[in-house]
């Protein structure tokens, strides 16, 4: 499973485990976290997540948009 589990104004947070079946029990084997930054690819610098972007993942994700 992954999930978007944080969303900044230039960067975002992705979540996500791995999951076996063992027998009738579904058990978590492994997590990982991975922090997405937003880059201008012009200079190297962040930029703002674009807002229909962050809309996206937001709504995804079922958090309220502002």
């Amino acid at each position: 499973y992954t999930r978007a589990s944080n969303v900044g104004t230039k960067s975002f947070e992705l979540e996500t485990f791995f999951i076996v079946q063992k027998g009738d029990e579904k058990v978590k084997v492994a997590e990982a976290k991975v922090v997405l930054v937003s880059v201008d690819p012009k200079t190297g610098k962040t930029t703002p997540i674009p807002e229909d972007e962050k809309r996206v993942l937001l709504e995804f994700e079922g958090k309220k948009i502002f």
